[in-house]
């Protein structure tokens, strides 16, 4: 099911195992499924290591992003000007 997820939705499944299999996916895609598929748990530390609307603007562009609503280069445009925006206002 995973692997027919892979490849319907174009997204990485929660089951990897077969995505090295599929002969219609990038190597790209394959190595970042068994990258994922290898941690042994999630690590989700931008809103402790982050001034929290950068955090905000990271975890909610990676979404944009994964959804297809905003290409990897818009999310870094706006996390880059929520940045900007958060330094500005700490200097003041």
């Amino acid at each position: 099911m995973g692997q027919l997820y892979a490849k319907m939705r174009g997204s990485i499944p929660s089951n990897a195992a077969l995505v090295p299999e599929m002969t219609d996916a990038t190597e790209q895609f394959k190595w970042v499924a068994q990258d994922i598929a290898s941690l042994s748990a999630s690590y989700n530390v931008l809103d402790v290591a982050l001034e929290a609307s950068v955090a905000e603007a990271y975890l909610n562009m990676g979404v944009e992003v994964l959804n297809r609503t905003k290409t990897p280069e818009e999310a870094m445009q706006f996390i880059r000007e929520t940045a900007l925006a958060a330094k500005a206002k700490m200097a003041s």
